[in-house]
């Protein structure tokens, strides 16, 4: 469970996922949702990789360098059973005479598998706290490998000489085969190192291998790390690196994306002590600070942090206030751009909201965290142009393709939005000139014999519609290029089809 774009957990075995369909009812609008079981192609990509590999290595790795014993958690948190009956979730916890905490929990089932996996260390030292989180499902795998550092690299600049500078091999290593994955909130990437691994992509036998062997080289510098690290004799610094660690873990339990899906699973109780106990465990042990002491910028003019966790319809009422007030009313916000919310939410259930949350960045929406920021619209010279594109290879994945386009088109401008269909996609470019560059591209070799085919498809000024709305399409912007944008999309007028009168010829008529 990580940060921003974490949806992790950690190490177990297979369970089955409850028998469909899974009626889930949205209060207070009692808007209903329906999950359908995944066809067999999706289940057996989902099913291919197992992520008990990743832990039982991780053990083995451990092994050789320290002796490990069982934590008290152990015990307590060794499986649960979901509330359909069927979902198990099993877990791992072990310590050492350094290492107060090395936990693990997998959840798998036949459309997602997540992973989480965590090493804390005692006070004593200040190790970097090893942390990956792995979420994969059918169309999609979503990576955050790190060793997230103890103490914040702006505050302790020679902290990031000690433990990053000399093994920053292994990042570059990785990079190119793990692009990176996106934004991330200010608020999080602050808890992320130079060494960071955030990446998407789609299943491949060879991407998991890699992963693999990814995830097993962070874990042994790691390892090399709480070997090499002397104990720290001086009080205060004992208790700086114990304020870290609970600041770290007090975020993480209140801000967590993946407390959504347990709650789903085990009921809101144990969901919430599965986060504080077990998950990050020493939350209500290390120290008795709350969220709002490290986190001040959360607590409302009522003293009562409750901005902390806010649900959708919560947000909506507050953003009405939010909408109406002058620091809106007098900047130059024309809209904004919000990610973060639970994308299988209906369209109607997000769009009424979309324009009411710019001030409610980092806030939780049901295990989901907010990321709002300002969207401003494109200037007068960055003109885009809608386009579509054929003749590369579609066997590759999404991010690939994406890929390949960006270099297809980087002499033209920088590629936007894309919307990957079977046989084609739909590129949004943004740079001046590009309506008259990007069409000459057509021909280009993408390699394997074939040929690039680039056709204009609309402009785009001011007006810029939703990818989804992208069928409603108009030629928009300023006036001196409409009757270029238009013999350029070659509109002709057909004539109106008028129907032809039908003639009734009368019967002659004969006397006899």
């Amino acid at each position: 469970m990580a940060l921003s774009m974490e949806f992790g957990f950690s190490i177990g075995s297979c369970f089955k996922a409850p028998n469909p369909p899974v009626l889930i009812s949205a209060s207070p609008k009692k808007i209903n949702f329906t999950l359908t079981r995944r066809s067999k192609s999706f289940l057996f990509r989902v099913s291919a990789v197992s992520y008990k590999e990743f832990a039982e290595s991780a053990l083995e790795e451990t092994k050789k360098r320290i002796v490990l014993e069982p934590s008290h958690l152990q015990e307590k948190y060794s499986s649960m059973t979901g509330l359909d009956g069927e979902t198990e979730l099993q877990m791992l916890a072990f310590k050492s005479s350094k290492i107060r905490l090395l936990r693990s929990m997998v959840i798998e089932n036949e459309t997602m598998q997540v992973f989480d996996f965590a090493g804390f260390m005692e006070p004593e030292y200040d190790t970097p706290i090893f942390c990956a989180n792995f979420f994969t499902s059918a169309n999609v795998n979503i990576v955050v490998l790190d060793l997230n550092p103890l103490h914040q690299l702006t505050d302790q600049t020679d902290y990031q000489e000690k433990y990053y500078n000399k093994i920053m091999s292994i990042y570059h290593k990785y990079a190119e085969t793990f692009p990176w994955g996106g934004k991330l909130t200010g608020e999080s990437i602050k808890f992320f190192s130079p060494l960071v691994m955030w990446t998407r992509f789609s299943s491949s036998q060879e991407k998991h291998k890699a992963l693999f062997s990814a995830f097993l080289e962070y874990y042994q510098a790691w390892l090399e790390m709480t070997n090499q690290v002397r104990e720290e004799m001086e009080p205060s610094q004992v208790r700086a690196n114990c304020e870290a660690q609970h600041k770290y873990l007090t975020w993480r339990a209140q801000k967590d994306p993946g407390h959504g899906l347990l709650k789903r699973l085990v009921g809101e109780a144990k969901a919430k002590e599965l986060l504080r106990d077990f998950l990050f465990n020493g939350v209500d042990e290390l120290s008795t600070k709350t969220f709002i002491d490290y986190f001040p910028e959360y607590q409302t003019e009522d003293g009562t942090g409750a901005l902390v966790n806010l649900s959708m319809d919560e947000i909506a009422n507050k953003g009405l206030e939010v909408k109406r007030s002058r620091k809106i009313r007098d900047s130059d916000i024309e809209r904004i751009s919000v990610t973060g919310y639970d994308i299988e939410l209906p369209r109607e259930h997000v769009e009424s909201t979309a324009d009411k949350a710019l001030q409610l960045n980092g806030s939780d929406m049901g295990g989901w965290t907010v990321h709002a920021e300002a969207y401003p619209f494109l200037s007068k010279n960055d003109n885009c142009v809608e386009l579509e594109v054929q003749g590369y290879d579609t066997s590759l994945s999404e991010s690939d393709i994406k890929c390949e386009l960006s270099k297809l088109f980087s002499s033209c401008g920088k590629v936007g939005h894309v919307i990957i269909c079977d046989s084609f996609s739909i590129v949004y470019l943004v740079g001046e000139d590009a309506i008259d560059k990007a069409p000459k591209l057509s021909g280009t070799d993408m390699g394997g014999g074939r040929k690039a085919l680039v056709r204009f498809v609309a402009y785009h000024g001011r007006n810029i519609f939703h990818p989804r709305r992208h069928k409603w399409r108009i030629i928009s912007g300023r006036p001196d290029v409409k009757p270029k944008m238009a013999a350029k999309m070659k509109i002709i007028k057909k004539p109106k089809r008028t129907a032809k009168k039908k003639i009734i010829k009368k019967p002659k008529m004969t006397l006899d």
